[in-house]
């Protein structure tokens, strides 16, 4: 929490960020209390107009059991795990799955959430593997419905995360009471496909890439109403965490030789192209925003530099370039409707070519907003490159990654800008356009009319 000299010095940046909004000033007292820094926090993000969404634990507790935590409460002083007022014998991730039978208990953790939305006032909840909860049935399931139902009540807006990892993948998205009743769940198979791309891709101009597992992932999983109901990511706070097996962030796995090289950063881009085409919720990874490039621990002490490098942004120009082409295509995804839309294809799946079209449109049918995304891992630019659009004349390119290598890169290769669909039907539409493509990169486009 800081000392009395830690939290003054904090409170004159709070509060000159609190004039600057027009909000009152607060006192050493008032931020004083752990809880309220914490609160400060998420009021402070509010201000700047960032949600915040907790990651809240409700399968399992401990791991780290000591005299003042739950577990000791109420101890047995027979042992018996079952015995302990909040939790079974069963164990999860190092700790203990709570009695979800016990309906103090589920209220315990009901409650528990409805005060982070009520007092706290965040603006969503990510669940930790629910399976572990609904797998004690019908009472870890009951648990799972009446927490959604609750905290919707209180805060219809908030969004509700479920990581589920079972094979009734639609289970926790379905409405109660044949489902759990969340928002969303996350999904893995856009991650697999493109991070298992990105493996072969660094294998160099000759290694076979396989493409169709990325194009089959652009398909919603079964029982899904809605893309927005899935979060996609390529980096999480496991596949980058020092210790797990296989851990790896993207700039490792797009060159493992030289994590900064040309190579590294151009297929990173193109990776992160492929998931703000796809359908679903994109998420990034603490770092990822900066191509920030080693595995990640909470444990400086023992597992010393393994924080991330937030400074290499005044001294590293590519992680500064790398920053600004993802703030770019994130904007980019907010103010195209198709990428955030239901309807998606891959037009075009082309291993030889190492390259892959993805069509994206308004499920509605609204004329003229159809967008189509081209990613390619080929080390050489291809030029009069015919690729299908959805409608003739001009289309408009409205991103190109090759102008973040060296941002603003003078020569970027591309089109200018603009390229003209004339051409005869290709990829299941009626026309087509030549296109210079640049190596490991991604173009977006759009109807110019539209």
């Amino acid at each position: 929490m800081g000392d009395d000299a830690d939290l003054a010095r904090y409170l004159g940046q709070i509060n000159a960020t609190l004039a600057k909004f027009g909000a009152e000033p607060l006192t050493l007292e008032e931020l004083r209390p752990g809880v309220n820094q914490l609160k400060c926090l998420i009021d402070l993000a509010h201000l700047h107009g960032v949600a915040v969404i907790f990651d809240l634990v409700y399968n399992h507790a401990g791991g780290d059991f000591d005299p003042q935590s739950l577990y000791f409460y109420d101890r047995s002083p027979d042992g018996d795990q079952n015995n302990s007022l909040y939790f079974t014998n069963q164990g999860w991730a190092g700790g203990l799955v709570f009695a979800y039978w016990n309906a103090n208990v589920r209220q315990f953790l009901i409650d528990n959430a409805s005060a982070f939305i009520k007092e706290y006032r965040i603006d969503g909840i990510r669940y930790d593997e629910v399976r572990v909860i609904s797998d004690n049935r019908p009472a870890g399931a009951e648990l799972c419905q009446d927490m959604t139902s609750t905290v919707r009540f209180i805060r219809p807006s908030a969004i509700q995360i479920a990581e589920y990892w079972d094979w009734d993948r639609a289970f926790p998205v379905t409405p109660t009471p044949a489902g759990l009743g969340f928002d969303a769940a996350l999904g893995d198979a856009i991650r697999d496909a493109v991070r298992g791309l990105l493996t072969q891709a660094a294998g160099g101009e000759g290694a076979q890439l396989e493409l169709d597992p990325v194009a089959a992932a652009l398909d919603l999983p079964a029982g899904y109403d809605a893309a927005w109901r899935l979060v996609q990511c390529l980096e999480n706070h496991d596949l980058t965490y020092l210790g797990h097996d296989g851990a790896a962030r993207v700039a490792m796995l797009a060159d493992p030789a030289d994590r900064r090289s040309w190579y590294a950063r151009s297929r990173s881009r193109a990776a992160a192209a492929l998931l703000f085409a796809a359908p679903g919720i994109p998420a990034l990874f603490m770092g990822q925003e900066i191509l920030e490039d080693k595995l990640w621990s909470d444990d400086e002490k023992d597992h010393p530099g393994h924080l991330i490098w937030w400074d290499g942004l005044a001294t590293e120009p590519t992680m500064a370039d790398y920053r600004r082409f993802m703030s770019d295509l994130i904007a980019l995804r907010r103010r195209q409707p198709a990428l955030n839309a239901d309807g998606v294809r891959a037009s075009r799946v082309h291993d030889f070519d190492r390259l892959i079209v993805v069509h994206r449109w308004v499920a509605d049918g609204s004329p003229g907003q159809d967008v189509v995304a081209v990613v390619s891992f080929d080390e050489q630019p291809k030029y009069d490159y015919c690729v299908g659009l959805p409608r003739d004349g001009e289309w408009i390119e409205l991103f190109n990654t090759d102008y973040y290598d060296g941002f603003p890169n003078p020569q970027p290769i591309g089109n200018g800008g603009i390229v003209y669909a004339d051409g005869p039907a290709l990829d299941g539409f009626a026309q087509s356009a030549a296109i210079t493509v640049p190596p490991n990169g991604a173009l977006f486009f759009r109807a110019a009319d539209s």
